[in-house]
This record gives C-alpha cells, structure tokens and sequence, in this order.
C-alpha cells in the first residue's frame, strides 16, 4: 500500500511541473510571436560641444609674385629646393654674404599665400562668414598656417566656438583657392593642403589635394 502511495504522488508531482512547464512554455511561445516592444522617452538637455581648432597650410611656402625681378632670391630658392644642378656658387663669399643679409622671417611673412587668397568661402552652422573672424594666421615650419577656432581666437573673443551636431549645417565648410599659379620650388612637388586635427579621417594631419571633398568640408581647389 505503502509503495503505491508513493507511486501516485511522484506522478501526481510528474504531472503538476509538466503542466506548469506547459503553460510557461506556451505563454512565452505566443508572447515571442506578438513581438512587444517598450518605449522609453527621457528628455535630455542638448548641450553645446567645442569645435575642434582646425589648420590649413598650403603645401607651397612661398608664392612667385612675391618674388619680383629679384632673380637672386629666386635663384637661391631654386638651388635649395629643386635638387637640380645650382644656379649660384655657394662658396662664393659675396654669395655668402648676400644671402646672410635676407631677413628670411620677414621675406616669409610677405611671400606666404594670404588668409584671403586661401579662402575663397567660409561658413560656420549654415551661414557665411567672413573668414577674417573665424581664422587667424600662424607662422609654421610650412610658412603661414591659417587655424580656425585657434587659441588666439579664444583669447580675443573669451570662448571657443561650439556646436551643436554634425553634418555641414552644423559646423565648417570652406572653399579653398590653391593658387596652383603662383607655386615654386619647395619641400613638396605637389599641389595642395596639409590639414591638422581632422582627425577621425586620417589621422592628426591629411593632405588635401584639388577636388577632394573631405570630412563635409568641401574644397573646390
């Protein structure tokens, strides 16, 4: 009697948790097909993000109008950068003594390509602006540099640019003229820009050559 007993409640245990399993099994089944979905709203406060400061320097140091009738100077610039046969006899002292008289930082200051005939169209969150404002120059080992949102702008105006988003309507687009006319002889053959701190394309520095558009800045060189 004893072991028939138990018999029965294992069973009835069998059938109570095959049961349960059932309808557990079923109701997820038919809950997986309706395909719920839950809708969270959280309204959050858009904050302003500090555009990042962004330099362009033309590839060519300096430009040929700067250099006149001066055929010296030009010879000079020949000799150093274009690996042809030289022009001048270096080891000539009134050669040496000529050319220790050139003020280089001053000729670089007036021969460098202009902040004006670099950029032919500035626009900040959708609107032009005069790039005056925006960019200021800088003199580099690649000659005059032009930075938008530079630290000098910050200290003159007491805040960095921001914004709000990406795309162009939210942040820079520039126009920019390479003056491919006005190249001489220099530390690169090409013709273009060095670009700094675009740095999810490419890295700390990108070379922009005519006709590239990149990171939404478009560039009609």
């Amino acid at each position: 009697m004893l072991f028939l007993c138990c018999r029965v409640f294992w069973l009835l245990c069998f059938l109570t948790t095959s049961s349960f399993f059932s309808l557990m099994m079923t109701k997820q089944t038919v809950r997986y097909f309706k395909h719920p979905k839950s809708t969270r709203v959280r309204v959050e406060e858009l904050r302003p993000m500090p555009f990042p400061a962004v330099t362009i320097c033309n590839l060519n140091l300096y430009r040929k109008s700067a250099f006149g009738n001066d055929t010296f100077l030009s010879d000079l610039m020949k000799d150093g950068y274009s690996g042809l046969p030289p022009t001048l006899n270096v080891s000539d002292p009134e050669i040496i003594k000529k050319a220790s008289n050139i003020n280089m930082t001053e000729f670089a200051l007036k021969a460098s390509h202009t902040l004006r005939g670099t950029l032919d169209q500035c626009r900040w969150l959708g609107e032009t602006v005069c790039c005056d404002e925006v960019f200021r120059a800088t003199m580099t080992q690649m000659g005059k540099c032009f930075t938008f949102n530079s630290v000098k702008y910050i200290t003159e105006k007491g805040e960095a640019l921001s914004t709000f988003g990406t795309g162009t309507s939210r942040g820079l687009y520039l126009r920019l003229n390479v003056g491919q006319d006005e190249y001489t002889y220099g530390m690169n053959m090409a013709a273009g820009f060095k670009a700094s701190d675009v740095a999810s394309m490419c890295g700390k520095r990108c070379r922009i050559f005519p006709g590239l558009q990149l990171f939404r800045i478009l560039l009609d060189l």
